[in-house]
């Protein structure tokens, strides 16, 4: 019997050491939070849909309900699902990317939104895309269990008759795991 235990525990240990020589190792608190490639590109275009709210255009709101501020700004009220109020929309925010990258979006357009009387209104105005933004690539690289680079290679159209690639540009976006939470650390619009 004692043979037999002893057999088992060498065994269980060569396995183990194998393992770790080949990277194979378990490590349950990442390997089963890694997400699928199509988790990350849902992800990403969670996070561009957001982003494109403080950049590009904002939230979707009910013109018929307008509120004037104390300068004269016009503001209608948000016309969102699950985004009723400012902590909703931080709420949402946290949920794609860091503390660092959503104070950067209140910090250049964060004036676009105010609650009145604990509702969130905007103050409209779209932006525009970016007309000579072409086709793109897309990739996910798995640095490791932790950290993933979703690349986008875009091309650059021509500005007189936006169909010539007369360059490309690359965009990296971080997407890590952040105390237990899939999290952009940096993000752009790429349109």
């Amino acid at each position: 019997m004692k043979r037999y235990v002893f057999s088992l525990v060498l065994v269980a240990a060569m396995l183990f050491a194998f393992m770790a020589c080949n990277g194979n190792a378990a490590t349950p608190s990442n390997q089963a939070n890694t997400p699928t490639d199509a988790e990350i590109e849902a992800a990403y275009q969670r996070a561009e849909e957001a982003y494109a709210w403080f950049e590009r255009e904002v939230l979707p709101s009910d013109w018929e309900d307008q509120i004037e501020d104390e300068n004269g700004w016009i503001y209608t009220r948000v016309d969102h699902e699950s985004i009723s109020t400012l902590a909703d929309l931080q709420a949402h925010l946290h949920d794609i990317f860091t503390a660092e990258v959503v104070s950067g979006m209140f910090d250049r357009s964060g004036s676009n939104y105010r609650e009145f009387h604990g509702v969130l209104y905007t103050l409209g105005g779209e932006r525009g895309w970016n007309i000579t933004a072409g086709e793109e690539t897309h990739e996910i690289i798995r640095e490791s269990d932790n950290r993933i680079i979703y690349r986008i290679t875009a091309d650059i159209l021509d500005w007189d008759t936006l169909e010539t690639v007369v360059d490309t540009e690359v965009h990296e976006f971080v997407y890590e795991l952040i105390d237990g939470q899939w999290l952009f650390s940096n993000f752009n619009l790429t349109r």
